[in-house]
């Protein structure tokens, strides 16, 4: 047990920069610039406003909380096609192509990158370690 936890606090500081790096990636690309106004799908006439007229989904890249908790929903795997599909709409409404392709491309390399390789490394370490206790033989009492 010891052996695990040492493995996975390093791995859990591996998460961790990745996930911060995700975060200040999605506040530079998308702060403030996705909302709704009215049941239209537009941009704020001023990208850097925040006291526009719209709103902002409930996952968004608006404050630096509410980007981690988003990058690690969609780590997480949690309905990630449905933040990803909202950002997309957005941007095709404002007739913003490159950035609405590149926003696909972000979320998906997200996903992969957090959920198949991260989370798998994790599952690897642990397994990995139990499977070591294993392999020790035992010892009878006499």
């Amino acid at each position: 047990m010891a052996k695990s936890v040492k493995d996975i606090s390093t791995f859990s500081i591996l998460l961790l920069i990745s996930m911060t790096i995700f975060t200040l990636l999605g506040l530079e690309l998308y702060a403030y610039k996705i909302q709704f106004l009215d049941h239209e799908l537009t941009r704020p006439k001023s990208l850097g406003d925040s006291k526009s007229k719209g709103y902002s989904p409930r996952l968004n890249f608006d404050t630096a909380v509410n980007s981690f908790i988003t990058i690690f929903t969609v780590i997480v795997g949690d309905d990630w096609n449905a933040i990803m599909y909202s950002h997309y709409r957005v941007l095709v409404a404002s007739k913003l192509y490159g950035e609405a392709y590149f926003t696909l491309g972000f979320f998906i390399f997200l996903f992969i990158v957090g959920n198949f390789v991260l989370l798998n490394l994790f599952l690897a370490i642990l397994l990995a370690n139990f499977d070591l206790e294993s392999d020790k033989p035992e010892i009878e009492d006499e």
